[in-house]
């Protein structure tokens, strides 16, 4: 049995669900589950991230933490360079900073319920990703889901030009002199009859038409009937069933056949009941014929971009609409707003595409729009047979425009994640973060910014870290502080420079003592000034049921 690629997602999003429940362990502590969960496959990079920058580590902490622990502390910077919107490249998770992320408390034990609920956000992204990946010909759904849209509506008053015809039935009202209620019928022949007045031709005809004749015909038996304020019999004419008319879809239409349609129909409405135009179908040039002429020629794309309904005429008995094959055909994707697969008429170039697609979105690079070509077979050479361009839209003029080949794959990329005008804080203020860097900022501004410095921040030196443009590596300043936090001398600041501030704590020397056997928690717990075993035993839990309490 073979799936479609929607139904494939769906498999795979499914696999992933099952994936991420929870196996049986054996009996483990919280924080050997917790890792074992961590290195024993790959968790994803938002998770890290979204939990690194809610413990409010700043990354001279982190570092200094990985030092205790005999841990390169510069695996920590690839992950704050992402927090900080330096880099956007992928992070390479390495089990002993994972390791020691849970010791810190970074990972806390994740249970399977999370689990669950994550499992449960990647089947919906997968799910909400299907129409993304996997482009669609542009208006095709329109005809496809249940809607009354194009539904023809046959309640009310018609519109004054309505052409009256075989099968509809009028209401004539005489009041005054005379009172008479009449329902008339249009005959096959196009008549209608009235007692006493006779036989008369209105096929073709509008309402209006009609109501000028009546008045002649009527006059001529009704003495009352005349145009003025004088008229002691007035009539009103009005519709009231209409009739119906056969007309025949045929082309590449889903399900081409003769239709019976309201008088009122359109176009679109006879189209809709067709279930639109079929995969090979034109949206662009839907012909209407009658008596062997053509009277009209459709372009959906007016309706469904731009809400242009005036060639939307109206059907008549017989009539004959043909939808023929489609034509040049263009993908469009990546950041636009309505990426899909669009026709192109002669003469529509990228431009037009773009427009068709909603135009770029805010993050969209236009200086290199992408196009991946599969060559015309007059220009094919053995193993060159497609090639990619590349578009910078900006470059051309107003009247400039670039042309499209039947086939072609065009792909809007995005701008890059860097920012030119910044500079980052971190450490120990109040406010750690990015800051927009204006002309002549200093140091001090920007640690004023950021909220001054905390009470346990170190208040005697700072670094400051700077790129050196020649070759993109950096260099550090070291800069004194004043007893208020401020820098001595200034500095004036340059694009992308790091201010770190340290804590007091970072400086000391981190020392660890263990315990283990009969305790709740056993592991390793910081060594503080003063504590003895009993406290340790306290930061422990305390014992377990079968512990000696006299014995260690």
């Amino acid at each position: 049995m073979k799936l479609g690629f929607q139904s494939f997602l769906l498999l795979l999003a499914l696999q992933t669900l099952v994936s991420f429940l929870p196996l049986p362990l054996k009996a483990q502590t919280p924080a050997e589950q917790e890792i074992q969960r961590l290195t024993g496959q790959q968790v994803p990079e938002e998770e890290i991230l979204s939990r690194l920058a809610a413990s409010g580590l700043s990354r001279a902490e982190v570092r200094a933490q990985l030092t205790s622990m005999g841990i390169d502390p510069s695996i920590a910077d690839a992950y704050f360079d992402r927090l900080e919107g330096l880099t956007d490249d992928p992070l390479d998770q390495d089990a002993d900073f994972l390791q020691a992320l849970a010791r810190m408390g970074v990972l806390n034990e994740f249970e399977a319920s999370d689990a669950l609920d994550f499992a449960r956000d990647s089947l919906a992204s997968v799910v909400e990703a299907i129409p993304a990946t996997v482009l669609t010909v542009f208006g095709r759904d329109v005809f496809s889901r249940t809607t009354t849209e194009f539904q023809p509506v046959v309640t009310g008053p018609v519109d004054p030009d309505y052409p009256l015809g075989s099968g509809d039935q009028l209401q004539l009202i005489l009041t005054g002199d005379v009172e008479l209620a009449l329902p008339l019928e249009v005959t096959r022949e196009g008549f209608i009859v009235i007692p006493d007045v006779g036989q008369i031709f209105v096929n073709g005809l509008t309402l209006g038409d009609l109501t000028d004749v009546l008045y002649g015909r009527l006059g001529a038996v009704y003495s009352g009937v005349r145009r003025g304020a004088d008229a002691t019999t007035t009539f009103h004419l009005a519709l009231g069933r209409l009739r119906s008319n056969l007309v025949y879809i045929v082309g590449d239409v889903s399900i081409p056949a003769g239709y019976q349609i309201s008088s009122v129909a359109t176009v679109f409405n006879a189209l809709y009941n067709a279930g639109g135009p079929s995969e090979q179908g034109s949206m662009r040039s839907i012909e209407v014929r009658r008596g062997g002429r053509l009277v009209a020629e459709l372009d959906l794309y007016d309706y469904l971009i731009r809400g242009d309904a005036s060639a939307d005429g109206r059907l008549q008995q017989g009539d004959r609409m043909f939808v023929p094959i489609v034509g040049s055909q263009v993908s469009i994707q990546g950041l636009v707003r309505r990426p899909a697969i669009y026709e192109l008429k002669p003469g529509e170039q990228l431009r037009d595409l773009i427009a068709f697609a909603g135009g770029p979105r805010p993050e969209a690079y236009v200086r290199q729009i992408q196009i991946d070509r599969i060559l015309p077979p007059a220009e094919r050479t053995p193993g060159l047979e497609r090639v990619i361009v590349d578009v910078d839209l900006e470059a051309l003029a107003d009247n400039e425009d670039f042309a499209l080949l039947d086939g072609d794959r065009v792909t809007v990329s995005r701008i890059g994640a860097r920012r030119s005008n910044q500079v980052v804080v971190e450490g120990h203020v109040e406010r750690p973060g990015l800051f927009e860097l204006v002309p002549n900022m200093t140091l001090g501004d920007v640690i004023t910014r950021a909220g001054g410095l905390r009470l346990d921040a170190l208040d005697v030196v700072a670094h400051l870290i700077r790129v050196v443009p020649s070759d993109s590596t950096t260099v550090l300043e070291r800069v004194s502080l004043d007893v208020g936090g401020q820098p001595v001398p200034d500095v004036l600041l340059r694009e992308l420079d790091r201010v770190v501030i340290y804590g007091r704590s970072e400086l000391r020397t981190v020392a660890f003592v263990s315990i283990n056997g009969e305790v709740k928690n056993p592991g390793s717990f910081p060594l503080d000034v003063g504590m003895t075993a009993e406290d340790l035993l306290l930061a422990s839990g305390g014992f377990t049921d079968a512990a000696d309490p006299f014995t260690a």
